[in-house]
């Protein structure tokens, strides 16, 4: 029970300060419900229009490179307000990586979503999603099951098709192993990662060729040429 009440009252403070802090320019990592870390960059100006950023595969809230701490400093200047987040399971959010599945990816996803939309300060109907790899698939994912909590989307080098890229990114070896021992270990190269057989078959629950036409807004698909994205360009 004790353990219980701090939680909440972590999560009290954590949207008491956001909402404290939201009327001037700063950042600020925070601690959302079921332990999602995030931060928060807000530019100082009343109502400002807000993106939520979603990390690729393996990844954690700042993304390679630090790209995504970088994009929310532009995003700042330009007076527009952001939320990067880990996904449970990676960075420094709660949870178990190899128990990962892309339907938990879905819901901390539009959690977030839903608690930028609840800020003071934050303009609700200017909210705009960015995935960057899987992100990007995840995204797509999202803005389909409610299709009217964002207004724009950006996708990033992101999966078309999630069996057939993890298929040709991990290879079907990787597959089989998760099926016959419900879990397999994968060198990531930059990282290693355990991922059970739950996250395998939850690839298989979606289609983003089917939800990519349910989101109505604005949309921005950006893939380079040697990118293995490249392909979904002209679906």
């Amino acid at each position: 029970m004790r353990h219980a009440r701090l939680i909440f009252l972590s999560a009290a403070l954590a949207l008491f300060l956001a909402n404290a802090t939201i009327a001037r320019a700063g950042e600020w990592i925070l601690t959302l419900h079921d332990g999602i870390d995030v931060t928060l960059n807000v530019p100082g100006v009343a109502n400002a229009p807000a993106v939520l950023m979603l990390h690729g595969f393996g990844s954690q809230k700042n993304e390679i490179g630090d790209m995504y701490a970088r994009e929310a400093k532009a995003l700042a200047d330009k007076g527009i307000a952001s939320l990067r987040i880990s996904f449970r399971g990676f960075g420094k959010s709660d949870g178990d990586t190899g128990g990962t599945t892309i339907d938990q990816m879905v819901g901390d996803a539009l959690a977030a979503g839903h608690y930028l939309a609840g800020l003071s300060g934050i303009d609700s109907h200017r909210l705009g999603i960015l995935g960057f790899s899987l992100g990007g698939g995840v995204t797509l994912i999202a803005t389909a099951k409610e299709p009217d909590l964002f207004k724009s989307r950006v996708t990033w080098s992101s999966v078309g098709d999630f069996v057939a890229d993890f298929k040709g990114g991990l290879g079907q070896k990787a597959f089989d192993k998760a099926e016959a021992d419900g879990i397999v270990g994968l060198d990531l190269g930059w990282r290693t990662i355990g991922l059970k057989k739950g996250f395998f078959d939850s690839l298989k629950s979606y289609s983003i060729k089917d939800a990519v036409p349910q989101f109505k807004g604005a949309y921005l698909a950006i893939a380079g040429g040697k990118d293995f994205s490249a392909a979904y360009a002209d679906d």
